[in-house]
């Protein structure tokens, strides 16, 4: 079975390959439920096999010949030697990013237009709305199936989007993940509403939260221009609750009082300790995507060693809107 690098191999001493997932072709009679279980020892982990593989669209239908994306869980990296997991990548020469310019510059790895599909973020205070059941008492829904909700003083055909809670980092601070999005279609005499739900990036069922909400879209510049900034925030969540991310993911920095806003880059720092004296390695640059006071989503743009949990993010980048 062939394997796909998700991850960019890095080298320290020797050479280590580090896979973050693996191709898998449909057999007839295949189900998500059955290739769970073949991986990961657990029928139930299913849905995360039709989050990364979105194209498709019902769980239920799989085909022969089908190409399958296999992401591999968190608790293989424990297998991965602590010493490899930091290796430097033989690259070309960077310039020196301490280097600031105060002339405009066009970063052509930058976001453009992005709908946020499924994303995490931090959020003060849970919605009040909450999704009470789900149409002829199936445990999961997806796009087209109906919801019944609170009424939260909808009005028919608003607008609304699925939160899922992740966990509680704080008092007062959640990590939401946005699930889907809905339409109010009818309310009820009961308090209730029903809703269809007409985007799902991943399984949804009862006790979701819901808030009203048109479908969340960015359109950034690829100008930018350099700054100095000696302020350190830190990575303290990635998608899915993963420990190691490389392009394409996203991830959660907090960086307390900070001034940047959604389209500025952050420059991602690993620190190596090297026989007792530490350095910081440029890892990479993250693009934000949402803001949530000292929260930001950001997604990964650009690595040039793995990124992981605790790593070091400093705004130096900030987006010139044309």
């Amino acid at each position: 079975m062939s394997k796909i690098i998700s991850i960019i191999t890095i080298i320290f001493i020797f050479s280590c390959s580090l896979l973050f997932a693996e191709n898998y072709t449909v057999k007839k009679g295949d189900t998500l439920w059955d290739i769970s279980g073949k991986y990961y020892g657990n029928y139930f982990l299913w849905p995360i096999l039709w989050k990364y593989n979105t194209d498709i669209n019902n769980p239920d239908l799989i085909f022969p010949k089908q190409k399958l994306i296999i992401p591999i869980l968190d608790d293989k990296f424990e297998k991965i030697n602590k010493d490899s997991s930091i290796l430097l990548k033989k690259t070309e020469k960077k310039e020196n990013i301490n280097n600031q310019s105060e002339s405009l510059m066009r970063v052509h790895y930058s976001l453009s237009k992005l709908k946020l599909n499924s994303f995490e973020f931090i959020k003060d205070k849970l919605p009040n709305c909450k999704i009470l059941s789900v149409e002829e008492g199936k445990y999961y829904a997806s796009t087209g199936n109906i919801i019944r909700i609170l009424n939260n003083d909808y009005d028919i055909n608003d607008h609304i989007v699925l939160y899922q809670q992740i966990e509680k980092i704080d008092k007062n601070e959640y990590i939401m993940k946005v699930t889907g999005y809905a339409t109010i279609k009818s309310i009820e005499s009961d308090n209730t509403a029903l809703a269809l739900i007409n985007k799902s990036y991943e399984p949804i069922s009862k006790g979701f939260y819901c808030e009203k909400s048109q479908e969340y879209m960015i359109s950034l510049s690829k100008q930018f221009k350099d700054i100095e900034n000696k302020k350190e925030g830190k990575i303290v969540y990635f998608t899915d609750g993963v420990r190691f991310a490389s392009e394409g993911l996203n991830a959660i920095i907090y960086d307390e009082n900070n001034t940047a806003k959604v389209g500025d880059i952050y420059t991602i720092y690993k620190t190596i300790d090297e026989g007792g004296y530490k350095r910081k390695i440029y890892s990479g640059e993250a693009q934000v995507i949402f803001k949530s006071g000292d929260y930001l989503t950001a997604r990964i743009i650009k690595t040039n060693l793995e990124v992981g949990l605790g790593d070091t993010a400093v705004l130096t980048k900030i987006i010139v809107m044309k």
